[in-house]
């Protein structure tokens, strides 16, 4: 082989073991705490479903399913070691988030310990918390009279007095 078509040769066996992931090197320090935040961040769904926050459930399933697809995982990583500010605002989100992935872990244990076997108060927690969701049509986190009379299965529940009105039962009901 003439050395120019050997030196591509090198080149395209390098970039072809380059992007598969072959290289020797070993990770950086980026990439060593980017793998640790992903890590400590990633909940189980049952885990995720003990936060109160609607917005904090998205985070994490966000999070849980970066962590799922390696592609993804991977352009987050390079981003995060890449670009120091996102790296400082990955710090910061991930000091935020890890007490709440703290506190939930002690809760999911706690609905562990009241489950039976069949894992059936974690599944009426997710149930409960995904009905929730729906209700709470504005996700502050409360439900408020205007939804709740908005609710034709929650006023069949409450509705005590046929004559009364939706607006009427769901005030009665919020005192």
């Amino acid at each position: 082989m003439s050395p120019p078509v050997t030196l591509l040769v090198w080149i395209s066996l390098f970039s072809s073991a380059a992007a598969f992931g072959a290289t020797t090197t070993k990770p950086n320090k980026y990439e060593v705490k980017f793998n640790k935040m992903v890590s400590e961040l990633t909940l189980t769904p049952q885990a995720v479903e003990c936060i109160d926050s609607p917005k904090q459930r998205v985070l994490f399933r966000g999070v849980a399913a970066a962590a799922a697809e390696p592609q993804v995982r991977n352009a987050f990583g390079i981003v995060y070691g890449d670009l120091a500010p996102i790296r400082v605002a990955g710090d910061l989100v991930f000091g935020k988030l890890t007490s709440v992935a703290e506190e939930v872990r002690k809760q999911e244990g706690l609905v562990a310990a009241t489950d039976d076997d069949d894992g059936s108060s974690a599944a009426l927690l997710a149930t409960s918390r995904q009905l929730f969701d729906l209700i709470d049509g504005d996700q502050s986190g409360g439900i408020d009279r205007e939804e709740l009379a908005n609710s034709p299965d929650l006023m069949a529940l409450i509705l005590h007095n046929a004559n009364d009105s939706n607006t009427e039962a769901a005030d009665a009901f919020m005192k």
